[in-house]
């Protein structure tokens, strides 16, 4: 197997490096030798084919009960030095290398989102969500702050996402909103807060206006309170699909019917043709 790749890093243009294998960096596998079973690409367990494009040019075979992948083009296992072989200047940080590089990232975003915050000269409007992860059934919750900068570029920026342990009343959710506040320092710079259309929402909102000053706040806080158009135009569809529910529910079963067999659809299209209906399927 061979491949080729002109890698750009800035503005130096590295030249191509032809990725050759060597005997030293990957295994030939001999079919006589070892216990080998291919993979026909039908999963006898019930699971998921793999469906990537790379297995297009490898084929996945049982080898003393360890699955490896085989080059179709050279036979050859992939060996797990591919990025060694691929770019031989290219050094695998460790984990704590890794680590740490993230987080100075992260102050450092930090740091130029906090001053351009200070800087800027007009108000600040906040949307705030929950999510659920469902693999770890934890909340968190995301706080995104909107602004026009001294630019007049519109800015919407991520300034928390944090996970919010139970109860998720509106008390907890109030002090995780008022604790971002107080961290960005933006507490008198606010002009809306859009929430979701519940009873929660409500409640933590009364909670927030407590807190904050009404003199920093538009028409004293009478604006503050702002509630998601997107949220409410959904619960308007859904209240409406289920009035036709019904309705629904028997077209699918006929669309279920017509398309269960081809002897059915068959059948479907000589109807249509005898009733002279317009048909394109």
């Amino acid at each position: 197997m061979s491949t080729s790749k002109s890698i750009t890093q800035g503005q130096d243009q590295l030249t191509p490096i032809s990725t050759h294998s060597s005997h030293n960096e990957v295994t030939n596998i001999d079919a006589e030798s070892g216990d080998i079973e291919i993979d026909s690409s039908v999963n006898e367990d019930g699971k998921r084919k793999l469906t990537s494009n790379v297995w297009e040019s490898f084929n996945r075979e049982k080898i003393n009960g360890v699955w490896s992948a085989i080059c179709k083009g050279c036979n050859k296992k992939l060996s797990g030095k591919v990025m060694v072989i691929a770019q031989p200047l290219f050094k695998i940080p460790s984990r704590n290398t890794l680590k740490s590089d993230i987080l100075q990232i992260y102050d450092y975003g930090r740091g130029k989102l906090k001053g351009l915050l200070e800087k800027n000269k007009g108000r600040i409007a906040l949307t705030t969500d929950m999510w659920t992860s469902h693999n770890q059934r934890k909340e968190f919750m995301a706080i995104t702050a909107h602004f026009v900068d001294n630019s007049w570029t519109l800015q919407s920026r991520i300034i928390r996402f944090i996970y919010v342990p139970c109860p998720h009343n509106s008390e907890m959710l109030a002090d995780v909103m008022i604790e971002c506040l107080h961290d960005w320092n933006i507490e008198h710079k606010l002009s809306t807060l859009t929430v979701d259309n519940c009873s929660t929402n409500n409640a933590m909102i009364r909670i927030l206006l407590d807190m904050l000053s009404d003199v920093s706040l538009l028409l004293n806080g009478d604006m503050f309170h702002m509630r998601c158009s997107a949220h409410i135009l959904n619960l308007i569809v859904r209240d409406g699909l289920d009035v036709i529910s019904d309705s629904i529910e028997r077209i699918r079963s006929s669309v279920s019917y017509w398309t269960s067999s081809p002897k059915i659809e068959e059948k479907k299209f000589e109807t249509v043709s005898q009733l002279e209906i317009e048909s394109t399927r």
